[in-house]
């Protein structure tokens, strides 16, 4: 009885003193968090030249473009990544012996999966990038983007940090304060926002945006494209979302577990969490909110009551939000929370349209093609005629009746009386009832198609690419999967190199576009998939090396899912199971979304602490044993 007590102690006083870190690791882990919650607001004008590659394809003014939401964003975490990697080779340099031999992680056997896993994903996106053929996006990133593979290895850096930094209480304590009051930042500029406009459209914020001398531009800034969607400073809605998804589980979490006084609190913070993301108008996002509280329910099943009353005080702190938010917003706040639900689209006007099929150009011959019927456009002179003039036939090649209405050219026929067209020189408009209509260049050799940034097209869609049902699946993204599924085949020993997805993916088909997206003049820049974006980026065993951590992560937590919640144990196993959570929601947010820089960068942290915990608590299971 004496020996088992004695061992008791010893294993407490093994514990007490793993507590007990060194000052220089606690203001690293304090630098850490502020350097990674500080990137979602970082917001700049860059204006940068772009690669010939970038010129013909990507918007830009006289061969130059112009970002403010991501380039500083990558800019932070690159240095962030540089800074972790120096305060981890002073750590070897400077440490005592004693600590050398703690941090010596690589003769630890839970560490080697990690690392393997960490290498093969590195290597393979060198391998990939040394194969590109855009070796400039593939250091820096596509424009817009900026995630190159200098990126790629500052998010491996971050990762491995919080592994090595966050697996004690006083880390603990950093993430729970910094974390907090980031929340309550965030909240407090979305109400502007959802209140008022949105903040870089604000005088005070624009300050903030561009030096004295673009200053004057900036006042006439406006954000069409998301007009009733709250973005901040992350430049898309879906990525707004997205770091939503990443801090709902913690305010959750917090508000079930801490003291009454702290409780209402995070309480408050969670249904205001909760409103910024339906103020994101993603559904995407809303459904992952949805996901992580029953995903909670089941972590938590041994404090259900507990975290059932939670749900309770969420709901009604909820409802006031609302109240509260749509009267500021005069309505539009629960229109978004609608829209957010239901996945409502733009293109809902079929009756008006003329339903696409194929619509190809090859040799100045346009053939549009619906689902019934194929008109046949050309610029030319008949025989025996000195001049070209627009010529309009059926598939059996008989004349299409034409008549001019509205300074518009319809037909008669009523096979397409919903298509129109406009001669506005050099251009002929074609219109099938979309929101914009196909623009074509008018030349003496026939029709031309006209690409991004005024490129002259010879030949659209030349494989002869038939629209089909799965185009409009998920706001269009069924067209760009199914669009990459040839790419995909060729990526999955090597990618095609960080930042190059735009450059290999099928462009220029002109009814995929129009139906999907309503515009003809639409760069497809990104796959709206982390994992065929990362396919493509770096390869099918750098994706399987990432996947393989993650359910190694989540497969250890589920071990430890019956844990006791004992007060010493509390803030260690709130960060585990929303931990956990995020992994687990953010690997369903990944299928309809790409990476972010300011997204990723807190996944990758987060994602690490929780992996860190999970080593923790196998070593002290080890210990005890």
């Amino acid at each position: 009885m004496q020996k088992k007590n004695l061992k008791f102690k010893s294993i407490k006083h093994a514990r007490d003193n793993r507590n007990i870190i060194p000052s220089y690791k606690y203001y690293a882990s304090l630098f850490i968090m502020i350097g990674i919650f500080l990137c979602p607001f970082l917001a700049h004008l860059k204006i940068f030249k772009m690669t010939s590659a970038g010129k013909s394809l990507l918007e830009n003014v006289d061969g130059y473009g112009v970002d403010i939401f991501l380039y500083y964003k990558s800019l932070w975490v690159i240095l962030l990544g540089v800074s972790i990697v120096i305060l981890l080779v002073g750590e070897r340099l400077f440490s005592s012996h004693s600590d050398k031999q703690e941090r010596n992680f690589l003769q630890k056997k839970c560490w080697r999966k990690i690392i393997l896993c960490v290498t093969v994903c590195l290597v393979e996106s060198v391998i990939s990038f040394f194969f590109s053929d855009y070796k400039w996006e593939g250091i820096w990133g596509a424009p817009f983007a900026w995630e190159g593979i200098i990126v790629i290895f500052s998010y491996a850096v971050i990762f491995i940090g919080s592994i090595i930094y966050f697996d004690n209480p006083s880390a603990f304590r950093i993430f729970k304060v910094v974390l907090t009051v980031f929340c309550c930042i965030w909240i407090i500029l979305s109400i502007i926002e959802i209140a008022y406009r949105p903040l870089f459209e604000i005088g005070f914020f624009q300050r903030f945006l561009a030096s004295d001398q673009y200053y004057e531009a900036m006042k006439n800034l406006e954000n069409q494209e998301y007009r009733g969607m709250t973005a901040l400073a992350m430049y898309n809605p879906d990525y707004y979302g997205g770091m939503c998804v990443m801090i709902f589980p913690f305010m959750v979490i917090f508000s079930m577990l801490e003291d009454k006084k702290s409780r209402y609190g995070y309480t408050f913070l969670a249904a205001g969490i909760f409103c910024c993301t339906a103020a994101s108008n993603v559904t995407t996002s809303m459904y992952c909110i949805i996901l992580e509280l029953f995903i909670l329910g089941i972590l938590c099943r041994k404090q259900i009551r507990s975290y059932v009353e939670q749900l309770v005080r969420m709901l009604i702190v909820l409802l006031v939000f609302i109240g509260v938010l749509s009267i500021l917003s005069k309505g539009s706040f629960l229109d978004g929370l609608k829209q957010a639900f239901t996945n409502a689209s733009v293109l809902d006007n079929g009756d008006e349209r003329f339903e696409l099929k194929c619509v190809t150009l090859e040799d100045g011959l346009l053939t549009i093609e619906g689902k019934e019927d194929i008109l046949v456009i050309q610029w030319a002179k008949r025989k025996g005629e000195q001049q070209e003039h627009l010529i309009c036939t059926d598939v059996q090649d008989n004349d299409v009746k034409q008549q001019v209405l509205n300074e518009a050219i319809t037909f008669q026929d009523k096979r397409f009386d919903k298509i129109s067209i406009r001669i506005e020189e050099p251009y002929l408009m074609v219109s099938c009832g979309y929101k914009n209509p196909m623009k074509f260049y008018i030349t003496t050799e026939g029709l031309k198609g006209v690409g991004p940034n005024g490129l002259v097209l010879e030949t659209i869609n030349a494989e002869e690419r038939e629209t089909t049902k799965v185009d409009s699946l998920f706001t269009g993204r069924g067209y760009t999967w199914e669009r990459s599924l040839p790419l995909l085949k060729q990526c999955i020993l090597v990618g095609k190199g960080p930042g190059t997805f735009a450059y290999y993916f099928p462009q220029f088909d002109y009814a995929g576009l129009l139906t999907t997206h309503g515009d003809t003049d639409f760069v497809i820049t990104k796959p709206h998939n982390f994992y065929m974006q990362t396919l493509v980026a770096i390869g099918g065993i750098g994706l399987c090396a990432l996947l393989f951590l993650c359910i190694l992560t989540l497969k250890g937590n589920w071990k430890l899912i019956n844990i006791d919640f004992k007060k010493e144990n509390q803030m260690e196993n709130q960060i585990r199971i929303a931990g956990t959570t995020v992994i687990i929601s953010w690997l369903v947010y990944s299928m309809f979304n790409d990476s972010m820089i300011a997204v990723s960068t807190v996944f990758f942290f987060i994602f690490g602490m929780n992996l860190a915990i999970l080593l923790k608590k196998y070593g002290e299971k080890t210990n005890e044993n």
